[in-house]
């Protein structure tokens, strides 16, 4: 079983298949397939888009929401060579905060996750009546907590396979971990564990990004708070191990505290020098301390990383990537 996360852009790229099913213009130069007119995503709801791929199954699922606030999804069906739309949610709210994550579940089924944009406290889902089919789902289930939320990053790890984790934006505004049931009988879930904060930042909203080896950590990277709000704004990496239900530096195997300290004094160590050269020059230098770091210690999981050593101006809207490769979990 082959499962793989793709972040895209609403205009797919070639890279996905010559024969996917979209219609495009003829041009000199081949800018992708259109996924939605209307559609929009935002950064931190993951996967918005996902890949399924099995002996019964060939299908990619890219999740948006459009400009009546309704939550939709394109199933593109590489075995059949067709693509459907399906409307997850009506009217829900038009913000493109809103968009849907994807989970597969151990039988096949896609479960979709989504919410409001921080006010409302609980997250809502669907399953799939079928493996790998979401042109037909199950009854919208709602998921209370204590705490607004949005965006949420579910995960399925093989060293706790009975349970979901899932992550988002929830307590005191902050990085938020949970442990789910898997769905029963009637796709109802419930939470066995937490909710509970992830970290605590000096800023007043962080904003992370999540990623998981497969088997037993989940890593998010998150910053100070919103790059409008903070300066400076510095980029953190840790994990959150399930098997300890805790949080790790995996630099050094310290705790978050710990971890934190030991940052705090080489960001002022680095401040002093960084003031020298301005403030986009301090933004530079601060990624490449950090990612520097990180290229210097592997991961549990021997995950290498890439870093861009040069950073667009504030005006300058192109997303800088840090991509990282790990191997496929089965």
């Amino acid at each position: 079983m082959k499962k793989k996360n793709l972040f895209l852009s609403l205009s797919l790229a070639s890279g996905l298949a010559m024969s996917c099913p979209f219609s495009s213009t003829a041009q000199e130069t081949f800018n992708g397939y259109t996924v939605a007119d209307e559609g929009a995503w935002c950064w931190f709801a993951d996967p918005r888009a996902m890949h399924y791929e099995n002996d019964q199954t060939n299908a990619t699922y890219i999740g948006y929401i459009d400009v009546h606030g309704s939550i939709k999804a394109t199933q593109v069906d590489f075995k059949t060579n067709t693509t459907s739309e399906v409307l997850i949610r009506s009217y829900f709210q038009p913000d493109d905060h809103n968009n849907p994550a994807f989970l597969t579940l151990p039988d096949g089924r896609i479960m979709i996750f989504y919410s409001r944009h921080t006010d409302e406290p609980c997250f809502y889902y669907r399953i799939s009546k079928k493996p790998g089919d979401i042109t037909s789902l199950g009854e919208e289930k709602v998921l209370k907590t204590a705490n607004n939320t949005t965006y949420p990053n579910p995960f399925i790890l093989s060293d706790d396979p009975d349970h979901i984790y899932l992550c988002w934006r929830g307590i005191n505004w902050h990085p938020t971990v949970a442990q789910l049931s898997m769905p029963d009988e009637n796709d109802n879930c419930s939470w066995t564990w937490g909710p509970k904060q992830m970290v605590q930042s000096t800023g007043a909203r962080p904003y992370a990004k999540y990623i998981s080896n497969g088997k037993d950590k989940i890593y998010v990277s998150y910053t100070t708070g919103h790059p409008d709000n903070e300066y400076p704004n510095w980029l953190y990496f840790n994990a959150f191990n399930i098997n300890g239900k805790q949080m790790e530096d995996i630099n050094r195997g310290q705790n978050c505290r710990q971890a934190r300290l030991a940052l705090e004094h080489c960001i002022r160590q680095e401040r002093q020098s960084c003031h020298r050269n301005g403030k986009n020059q301090q933004r530079q230098k601060l990624a490449r301390l950090l990612l520097c770091k990180m290229e210097r210690n592997q991961l549990d999981t021997d995950i290498p990383s890439k870093r861009r050593r040069t950073f667009p101006p504030d005006t300058d809207n192109r997303k800088m990537l840090l991509r990282r490769y790990g191997h496929r979990q089965g």
